[in-house]
């Protein structure tokens, strides 16, 4: 009984889980296109589908509506030439996201640059309908470029991680 209780909660998250890692693919090759001295080489990529948040807002108590996500998609690159002096800009990533094609305004809303790691996030916005429906995470360590995409509607989870942020602060 407990093992076919198991399967049975276990079968959605398979279903919700992707290795498919084409989503990043126009992205890889404008970044390289921009960066013409670096190769990246992909180690690994996985994709959790909005049936994964939609069991998670199920489950969850809160007022977080986790079941406006729609995807959140995870690569991991090794970048060569290994120990490269090799410094990414601003542009390159904002660029590469808008050669997408994509209908979204992308906007980079934080950088952090230190020797050891460089960070970039940035918000894809619906200008027409005033909705943030995306957000791209850039990390460069080492001889590793991480790339993170959260799409959907996050609006209502924005609006509710920036309350909880000024009732916490209040208190």
């Amino acid at each position: 009984m407990k093992t076919a209780l198991l399967l049975l909660f276990c079968l959605p998250l398979a279903a919700c889980i992707s290795f498919n890692d084409e989503h990043f693919d126009p992205l890889e090759s404008a970044l390289q296109a921009r960066m013409p001295e670096i190769t990246l080489e992909k180690e690994m990529a996985i994709g959790l589908g909005s049936g994964l948040f939609d069991l998670v807002d199920l489950m969850d108590s809160s007022d977080a509506d986790l079941s406006k996500i729609n995807h959140v998609r995870v690569a991991v690159y090794e970048v060569f030439p290994r120990a490269g002096q090799y410094r990414f800009s601003d542009a390159v990533f904002s660029e590469s996201l808008r050669s997408q094609g994509s209908h979204l305004h992308w906007e980079r809303i934080v950088r952090v640059r230190d020797d050891s790691e460089q960070l970039w996030i940035f918000a894809g916005l619906n200008e027409a309908e005033q909705l943030l429906e995306a957000l791209t995470v850039f990390v460069v360590q080492d001889n590793e470029l991480v790339l993170i995409n959260l799409d959907g509607g996050l609006n209502e989870l924005l609006n509710y991680a920036l309350a909880s942020a000024r009732q916490h602060r209040t208190t």
